[in-house]
């Protein structure tokens, strides 16, 4: 069995596949257009994990000034 490796998003093929993923889970997740992926990585903000080089989840987040943290 592979292990899950977490690690940034931080190139268009990984960013791709978070997309995939989102729209597969659409109707749970709501529609996220790729740019909103593509900015969240920008920002150090979206995490992906993968097993086998493949992404199976992803989580984008956001550390506001006042120290609370948004999960989205």
């Amino acid at each position: 069995m592979s292990e899950v490796v977490i690690e940034k998003a931080k190139d268009i093929t990984t960013i791709s596949q978070v997309k995939l993923v989102a729209d597969k889970h659409r109707p749970e997740l709501g529609f996220h257009s790729r740019q909103t992926f593509t900015d969240s990585s920008a920002k150090n903000e979206l995490l992906v994990a993968k097993i086998g080089g493949k992404v199976q989840g992803f989580v984008r987040f956001h550390h506001r000034r006042d120290h609370l943290t948004t999960l989205y």
